[in-house]
């Protein structure tokens, strides 16, 4: 079973990894670089989420030592959303407190 878990993984990556190098294809260089990723997935798959650090490592992406493996403000885990809500919603509550804090404390973890 561990073996098909790990098979299983390594197909999601490959496949997520052709459909990003498409994209990546499609948008300007400003475009690619200011590109923020929402990861809907649940509580319990949050530690160590494949698909977070696939794009943590795809965007090159810098984070905090105090979080998650591979979450940051341009790669995103969204464990909260149900099944009827938009992932826009979350990238904007992070996006304005990343901005009030930054104007508040100089730091756009403060709020975090």
């Amino acid at each position: 079973m561990l073996q098909n878990a790990g098979d299983a993984g390594c197909l999601q990556i490959k496949g997520t990894h052709a459909q990003m190098m498409k994209w990546k294809e499609a948008l300007s260089a400003d475009e690619w670089n200011s590109l923020v990723v929402v990861n809907r997935a649940r509580h319990q798959a949050r530690y160590h989420n494949a698909a977070t650090q696939y794009f943590h490592w795809l965007l090159n992406d810098s984070s905090t030592s105090w979080s998650y493996p591979g979450e940051s403000m341009r790669v995103i885990y969204a464990e909260s959303l149900g099944p009827q809500e938009d992932t826009s919603d979350e990238l904007g509550t992070v996006s304005i407190d990343a901005r009030a804090s930054t104007a508040f404390f100089d730091d756009p973890w403060r709020f975090k």
